[in-house]
């Protein structure tokens, strides 16, 4: 087995300028592994969350940017991007869906898109019986009122060993953490860190920011690192910066501007 650093909650936007989502990755992975003194650079695993409105994998990158190669992996849908002096990078299959109730749902690790509009809880087995990492990530405005009692019992019950809860980037880092996140890892369950990048123009510079380390086996890269992530005992600890409060008032605005002016869809959070 061997080190890499994980962002469990990438898009992959039209906005987003291929070459720059390559190169912004490789130096943010970079960065991460300068934080935690890991020599030499260990290689990126980025997991996409595709949306509906996002297009697939091969579709973005159909002209390779100069300077970088790329070879399918063991899983469908996954590729691997390498360039001279860069960590390799490799993008993993996953889709973000939302719930019956409005919470969003990520399936990471699979290339089977999971149903829309489903109860969470239905949604959340689906993604595991298609073989993918079953996430319930906090967002924005997401955890509130009503759809807070859905999280508080999906804590409260009997996921933690089968599910995850997600952190991300975008929070603001001077705020306290959620309340609901340290609840569910006192019950047993384990929350993943990952950007989750807006869909604004130059946001493809934010992939990899918040990230943690785990372990694959280059034999089988996406399943080992899989396996590795439903092994854990407890959550990993996330590297990297959360946002800046002037910066997340900033992008909260522009999201509702989006949103008035008609913009495609992409939940906060």
């Amino acid at each position: 087995m061997q080190p890499c650093l994980v962002d469990a909650h990438v898009h992959l936007y039209d906005r987003f300028d291929p070459r720059a989502i390559l190169e912004a990755a490789a130096e943010n992975v970079a960065r991460l592994a300068g934080k935690l003194g890991l020599d030499p650079v260990p290689p990126g695993f980025l997991l996409l969350t595709r949306t509906a409105v996002e297009r697939p994998l091969e579709s973005v990158f159909a002209e390779m940017p100069a300077g970088w190669s790329g070879e399918q992996l063991d899983t469908p849908g996954s590729m691997r991007f390498s360039a001279p002096g860069r960590p390799d990078l490799h993008f993993v299959p996953g889709w973000q869906v939302v719930s019956l109730e409005g919470l969003e749902v990520l399936a990471l690790g699979t290339a089977e898109r999971p149903p829309e509009s489903r109860p969470v809880d239905e949604t959340l087995r689906a993604v595991r019986r298609a073989g993918g990492i079953a996430v319930l990530p906090w967002g924005i405005g997401k955890w509130c009122g009503r759809r807070a009692s859905v999280v508080r019992g999906l804590v409260s019950g009997s996921g933690a060993g089968a599910f995850f809860l997600g952190d991300i980037a975008g929070r603001p880092g001077l705020l306290p953490r959620p309340a609901l996140l340290g609840e569910a890892e006192t019950r047993g369950w384990r929350v993943l860190p990952g950007t989750d990048p807006l869909p604004f123009a130059g946001e493809e510079r934010q992939i990899a920011r918040l990230g943690f380390q785990a372990d694959f086996d280059p034999a089988a890269p996406v399943e080992s690192l899989k396996d590795g992530l439903r092994a854990l005992a407890a959550s990993p600890h996330a590297v990297g910066r959360h946002e800046t409060p002037g910066r997340f008032l900033m992008h909260q605005l522009a999201l509702q501007l989006r949103k008035r002016l008609g913009g495609a869809r992409k939940p906060s959070g």
